[in-house]
């Protein structure tokens, strides 16, 4: 350094020094650096007792806000979840409820079914029996009237193969009865032979 002191052309050390005895022209003079300081102090204290308080005051409501905000998300996060189990138990409820009705629904169409089935083989029996009743009177009646015509033709088939007259009354029903019964002796064994 004295080096640069010299070469600037003064032989003399002490002229180019600035006042106050410092160290160099990249150094402050002690006084600066003393009013600095007691400025850098002030400034400290008045940071410390104004500034810092203020900002701890605004740290601390921005925190309290902050873990207020999270506390509330939390409880609506809870509520939500809680929301959703409800959701869920009723959609499962539900879902029961829909199978329940379901089968309920698959047991009366059933029994629908069922009841279909009776009252039809109910029907069917009563229609076959009215039917059998109708064919029953049917056959009595064309077996009556058929015992008739035969024995009406029977009468005349008699009168002329005799030559006579059947007149008297008791002498054509004694014929009719007895063509008749032997007439009802085939029936029977006809019927025997089905």
């Amino acid at each position: 350094m004295t080096s640069l002191i010299l070469a600037s052309g003064g032989g003399d050390s002490t002229e180019n020094m600035p006042l106050g005895g410092s160290l160099g022209p990249l150094f402050p003079a002690n006084y600066d650096v003393v009013w600095s300081l007691v400025c850098f102090i002030v400034i400290m204290l008045l940071m410390w007792k104004f500034v810092l308080p203020r900002y701890g005051k605004v740290f601390q409501e921005r925190r309290d806000r902050i873990e207020g905000g999270m506390a509330k998300a939390e409880e609506l996060q809870a509520k939500a979840q809680q929301t959703l189990d409800e959701y869920n138990q009723q959609l499962a409820q539900a879902h029961d409820d829909a199978t329940q009705i379901r089968e309920e629904a698959r047991e009366q169409g059933r029994q629908i079914v069922a009841e279909m089935k009776d009252k039809a083989m109910a029907e069917s029996d009563r229609i076959i029996a009215s039917g059998q009743q109708s064919l029953d009177a049917q056959r009595q009646k064309a077996y009556t009237d058929l015992k008739n015509d035969i024995g009406v033709q029977a009468t005349n088939l008699a009168e002329l193969i005799l030559r006579e007259e059947l007149d008297d009354d008791a002498k054509r029903a004694d014929t009719i009865d007895a063509f008749l019964a032997s007439l009802g002796d085939n029936d029977t064994a006809g019927v025997a032979r089905r």
